[in-house]
Formats: C-alpha cells, structure tokens, sequence
C-alpha cells in the first residue's frame, strides 16, 4: 500500500509539472479523504456517511504520511495541518484515497 501511495503521487507531481518544487522542505497541509469498502450491513443509502467503526482515522493518516515521506515532503514532521475523512466508497474507482498536499500559509 506504501508502495503504491508513493508512485501515485510521483505521477500526480509529474502530471502537474511540480517535480522541480517537490518534496517540499517546509510547513505543509495534508487533506485526505479516504474511500472505504461498504460492509454488507451497511445500506446503500448509508453509503456516504462518515464511518465511525474500524479503520481509525489517525492509523490511516499515520501510514498515509509515512507514504508520503521523501516524495511529498522530507519529514512528516512538517505536517502543520492535516484534515481526514473516512466515508464507504460512493464512486466508480472503488475504495481508495484523495490526497491534497500544500504549503501551509497558517
């Protein structure tokens, strides 16, 4: 999974023509919007909504950041901000992550 966060956003970085900016070395905002299988309990109606059971959230930002380290920025540490939702995948993708990475102007 590391593995493959890592080579998505090398590519997005590529796609954008932000290679010459990134990693970036100082203060940035990290929003990830995680996209989660529905359990078969759960309704299509309920889809959605924020999950509120397993998978915690700062478990999955915590390897999301790690994933990220020495292609985004060089240190997690320079995370200032993150933002982090979790909601059962409502798209033709399937389960995943969204990920925005900027410099922080707090």
């Amino acid at each position: 999974w590391r593995r493959d966060i890592g080579w998505a956003a090398r590519e997005a970085i590529i796609r954008q023509g932000m290679a010459s900016c990134w990693p970036s070395r100082g203060a940035v905002s990290v929003e990830a919007s995680f996209r989660l299988e529905r359990p078969i309990g759960v309704s299509r109606e309920r889809r959605p909504f924020p999950i509120v059971r397993k998978n915690d959230a700062d478990k999955l930002l915590r390897a999301l950041l790690d994933a990220l380290t020495g292609i985004a920025y060089l240190d997690d540490g320079q995370v200032c901000h993150s933002l982090v939702t979790r909601l059962y995948d409502d798209s033709d993708d399937g389960p995943g992550v969204d990920v925005r990475v900027e410099e922080f102007e707090g």
